[in-house]
């Protein structure tokens, strides 16, 4: 069971929260038993980008100060989430929020869980935007969310291969994919592997590098 509500605080500083459920002399949960998770958000913005705690400190901020830049670039803003959700219901209420139209879900990391897996193929379905950058996702993942989310047929060993763009030329190790429709290329080497797709092309920025 889920409960979620907003507190909007006069100023900053340090509060105690304390939290109870019951009606009347019955308690709905122990002190054991209830959960609360806090994400601090100055602003609720159209984008909310979750950075794989176990990335090292060091990457985490330049990961997250790149993602900042080209976000504003494209006139947005995010909301960063830098501890993963314990559970598949905490992932659940935050994503749910995320299916207005115009909002985003970006993902950075290394691995989802079972659980959250099947809420991020939901959100999914439901129409969520969901961009997921990735380097051992397909590693860890299920065929079948892979496939049904993403429709990634399988990928290759790793390898390196130099990429062109419209600003300089680069060369990355990455895992070539095969994808198949509505899923197209959006990131291809030189030598024609897949290292990136697009669900939809043009409109929703929906895809899984193998980077």
């Amino acid at each position: 069971m889920v409960f979620s509500g907003e507190l909007s605080l006069p100023a900053t500083g340090q509060y105690l929260l304390m939290t109870r459920l019951s009606r009347g002399n019955q308690s709905f949960f122990s002190g054991q038993s209830l959960q609360v998770a806090p994400y601090l958000f100055a602003a609720e913005h159209q984008v909310l980008a979750f950075v794989d705690e176990r990335y090292a400190a060091a990457d985490r901020k330049a990961l997250k100060a790149d993602l900042e830049e080209t976000l504003q670039g494209l006139g947005l803003q995010a909301d960063f989430v830098g501890q993963t959700p314990v559970g598949s219901a905490l992932y659940a209420a935050l994503l749910e929020r995320y299916l207005e139209p115009g909002k985003l879900v970006v993902w950075l990391g290394r691995e989802l869980n079972t659980q959250a897996q099947e809420v991020f193929r939901r959100f999914a379905e439901r129409g969520g935007r969901l961009l997921v950058a990735s380097a051992s996702l397909h590693q860890r993942s299920s065929p079948a969310f892979l496939k049904q989310v993403f429709h990634i047929q399988a990928a290759k060993s790793s390898l390196k291969s130099a990429f062109a763009s419209t600003g300089e030329d680069f060369s990355i190790r990455y895992y070539p994919l095969t994808i198949e429709a509505p899923a197209q290329p959006a990131l291809v080497s030189r030598t024609g592997e897949v290292a990136g797709l697009n669900i939809a092309p043009g409109v929703v920025p929906g895809g899984v590098p193998g980077l």
